[in-house]
């Protein structure tokens, strides 16, 4: 089956061809780096991971995805701090990158910065004005959008539409309402660079195009970004790309991610509280006795003055990074998310399950060799991994029902992910193996199965299902750290959460087994009772050693 992907430009799925055979160029919208990151960047970013993954595995890609770290927004926000704007930008920029690390995204080939790149959009702005599509107005200049017929057809919006949507003051030096700046003519102590129309700085839109083209070319395959930037960023780089390029494309697929809403407290009408985890969606009615509101997308979005914006980084401190991007999977990137701290704490738990399972597995099939396990399952890995991806079928086994499960997975996991990236029905698989393999752990298999299965059986079952699990893992960035590892990494944010750091609880653990040599049980105690008051769970074995884990804040 041939990757399929939803094109906002056509409004369908298509069957994904890339420009050059073998290769894949991809250029996704990055942040304007004035301030800290966001759980919806977060969602679009992770989104896309598992785009840069999945075709990675049968093409080379280069994966662009730029700072914007010059712009009003930056400016403004340099000035409120009494700070240097490019030291603020660069600042929230290497934030970013330690955030995307955490959730587990891979680096981009190419992270370019606007600041870095003036030249090549001065260039770029340069062949617009050369075409007739652009022009000059004291310093300033403007896209001519009634020089590009089709202009709308991204967004879908018409000329009318966008003349009556203006939301800022008309500024009668332009042509027409709806045309958009390439170039900002410099005011007084703003940065600024030297260009034909003297010292200014580029527009929003211009710097995607300019950059895209170095590294991408006038024609690539894949522009994405969320669905916010459909209009009026995406539209204005299509139009200004293809007057630069004189061609009648830039991306031969847009992809948008869709939004991160927030479940609110209540209805605004009458005042009906939500049930913890409870969610709403845009068009869903209140449901109380006598009220007849309905929920509308405003009141289910983010935004600082209300108070509900959360910082990427703010949720991963208290929260385990991989479940917030577990969380994200679960939901196909075109649709929108509800987000809420009830689902966040209900993936933590699934993925702590999943690793619990995990480590059961690795401690049945520790004791077998690599040749053992590799005879135990047939690796059939997820296409692109392997030049014999059709290698043979999983052994037979000794009696119906097993062998299959893992191929099977395979199978469809594959064609989830060709069907437009469909990481919900990926999690939806891999939940399946993971309850498959439980079963096993615990001998609870007959249910399942008929049968108890014979130890070669369970093994070969479990080695299959542990590889499968390894390859999606791969594509999906989960699972990716050992079951100890993740242990300690769960404990350790636990931990800070509560405001302690481990060494702190060793210290007093340590502190508490010297006591209990010395017969000192007072002490031991009142030790005992400090770590419990701060959360921390105690497990004293046999050897003298204490095992000890963190509640859940």
């Amino acid at each position: 089956m041939a990757v399929r992907v939803y094109n906002t430009l056509s409004r369908q799925k298509e069957d994904f061809v890339p420009t050059v055979p073998g290769e894949v160029r991809m250029y996704v919208c990055g942040i304007t780096s004035y301030a800290p990151s966001h759980i919806g960047h977060a969602r679009a970013y992770v989104a896309f991971d598992v785009v840069h993954r999945w075709l990675k595995r049968s093409f080379r890609v280069t994966y662009v995805r730029n700072f914007t770290d010059v712009d009003d927004k930056i400016i403004k926000a340099a000035a409120d701090r009494g700070e240097d704007p490019k030291s603020l930008a660069s600042r929230y920029a290497a934030q970013f990158q330690e955030d995307m690390a955490r959730l587990g995204c891979l680096p981009p080939e190419v992270e370019p910065k606007v600041t870095e790149h003036i030249g090549e959009i001065v260039a770029f702005i340069e062949r617009i004005v050369a075409r007739g599509a652009g022009y000059v107005v004291d310093g300033d200049v403007y896209f001519d959008v009634a020089k590009d017929p089709h202009y709308g057809r991204l967004s879908g919006r018409t000329i009318e539409d966008v003349e009556a949507g203006a939301r800022v003051e008309i500024d009668a030096r332009k042509r027409s309402p709806r045309d958009f700046a390439l170039w900002k003519a410099a005011k007084p102590g703003e940065p600024s660079w030297p260009s034909p129309w003297g010292a200014g700085r580029p527009g929003w839109h211009i710097e995607c195009s300019a950059m895209a083209a170095k590294y991408l070319g006038p024609v690539f395959d894949i522009h994405g970004g969320g669905k916010d930037l459909v209009f009026p960023h995406h539209e204005n780089e299509l139009a200004q790309s293809c007057a630069a390029h004189g061609t009648d494309q830039l991306a031969r697929y847009w992809m948008h991610n869709g939004f991160i809403n927030l479940a609110p407290e209540g209805c605004p009408a009458c005042g009906a509280m939500l049930d913890e985890g409870q969610t709403v969606e845009a068009g869903q009615s209140c449901g109380a006795p006598d009220c007849g509101y309905v929920y509308t997308e405003d009141d289910l979005k983010m935004s600082k003055s209300r108070g509900n914006f959360f910082p990427v980084r703010d949720v991963m401190d208290r929260y385990e990074p991989e479940a917030l991007r577990m969380f994200f999977l679960n939901t196909h990137y075109r649709k929108p998310i509800q987000f809420s701290v009830a689902h966040l704490q209900d993936a933590e738990r699934r993925l702590d399950k999943s690793y619990e399972t995990l480590a059961g597995m690795d401690e049945v099939l520790a004791p077998l060799g690599d040749e053992a396990k590799r005879a135990a399952t047939a690796r059939i890995e997820l296409r692109g991994t392997r030049s014999d991806a059709s290698a043979s079928k999983p052994s037979k086994p000794s009696k119906p029902g097993t062998a299959e499960i893992g191929a099977e997975a395979r199978g469809r996991i594959q064609e989830a992910l060709d069907d437009d990236f469909n990481t919900a029905k990926v999690m939806a698989e891999t939940a399946e193996l993971l309850r498959v393999a439980n079963d096993v752990l615990t001998e609870t298999e007959k249910a399942r199965f008929g049968r108890r299965l014979p130890s070669d059986e369970r093994e070969r079952l479990l080695a299959d299902i542990r590889e499968v699990l390894r390859e999606a893992g791969e594509v999906l960035g989960l699972w990716q750290a050992t079951p100890e590892a993740y242990v300690l990494r769960r404990r350790t944010i636990r931990l800070r959460a509560r405001g302690y750091e481990p060494a702190e609880i060793e210290a007093l653990i340590d502190a508490r087994r010297r006591a209990r040599i010395e017969k000192d049980f007072g002490r031991a105690d009142e030790l005992r009772d400090t770590l419990v008051s701060r959360g921390i769970v105690l497990k004293d074995r046999k050897d003298g050693t204490t095992a000890w884990s963190v509640e859940e804040a």
